[in-house]
């Protein structure tokens, strides 16, 4: 389970997928975040894509919510997402800016790297939502060292 101040860097790694689920009610909703390319760069630019999957939903997939521009903080809805979904991804972005909005739910990542999207195999890779290389890419060279250390994950106990 994820520390909930890592939500920020976790949810705009670049290819993250989350299950958030609040302890008190047993709800949970998924949430994939995929940070767009530049078109004429090729290189990851500010614009995230919010998709998500909700449990009273019914629905397998994830529904695409709307966009994510990082350098303005600004969220602007898709054309079929619900009041609903728009009300959860806006309250996702204000959980960027303030990580203490999820401090009491439970966040899990998928067995896929926050960054990259690559099955995690390492153990520690595992347990952080982090692939070794996009670790250090991320955070420097801390050769994943206990990852309690970095506030990255709750203690275990």
């Amino acid at each position: 389970m994820l520390n909930h101040t890592t939500f920020p860097a976790a949810l705009l790694a670049g290819n993250s997928r989350l299950t958030i689920t609040n302890p008190a009610t047993g709800q949970w909703i998924k949430v994939k975040m995929k940070r767009r390319k530049d078109r004429e760069t090729g290189k990851p630019g500010n614009c995230y894509f919010l998709s998500l999957a909700l449990l009273q939903d019914g629905d397998l997939g994830h529904r695409y919510v709307g966009a994510y521009f990082a350098d303005s903080g600004r969220f602007k809805p898709g054309r079929d997402a619900s009041a609903r979904e728009v009300q959860i991804a806006e309250f996702l972005i204000r959980a960027v800016r303030n990580p203490q909005l999820l401090q009491t739910a439970e966040i899990e990542h998928c067995g896929k790297c926050f960054a990259c999207g690559r099955t995690l195999t390492v153990p520690e890779s595992i347990r952080s939502g982090w692939g070794p290389e996009c670790f250090t890419r991320q955070f420097g060279d801390l050769s994943l060292r206990p990852l309690a250390e970095f506030g990255l994950l709750d203690p275990i106990g």
